[in-house]
């Protein structure tokens, strides 16, 4: 997400897996490392979950719609995720000399299962 529009910073809010089908699978958060994102805690990305609205013509109208109305479903256990993200940054062991959040051995921080397919 670009709160500040088109060339303002990125900010990772949380990521969707589907299946070969596009079956909604599982929601979770990854590290920073892994999206290059600028980097905000907690209540700072929770705040912008509301302004997450994607129906845009491109790339695909039907699935930027599909992928806003997981966000607003799923905003509760999406701001439960971000926020269990933080208590495993503050609590992984990371190696001497790495940070937390450029720790390549931790990937995935959190996440929902929503499917077992």
């Amino acid at each position: 997400m670009r709160p500040q529009g088109p060339q303002g910073p990125i900010h990772h809010l949380a990521a969707v897996g589907v299946d070969a089908h596009g079956r909604l699978l599982r929601l979770f958060t990854v590290n920073q490392w892994v999206v290059g994102d600028d980097w905000l805690g907690a209540e700072g990305t929770i705040a912008l979950l509301p302004r997450f609205d994607v129906q845009m013509p491109r790339p695909s109208y039907l699935v930027n719609r599909w992928l806003t109305a997981i966000f607003t479903a799923y905003e509760q256990q999406i701001t439960e995720l971000i926020r269990e993200r933080d208590r495993a940054l503050l609590t992984h062991r990371q190696p001497e000399g790495v940070e937390a959040r450029q720790d390549r051995a931790l990937e995935v921080t959190s996440e929902l299962k929503l499917s077992d397919r």
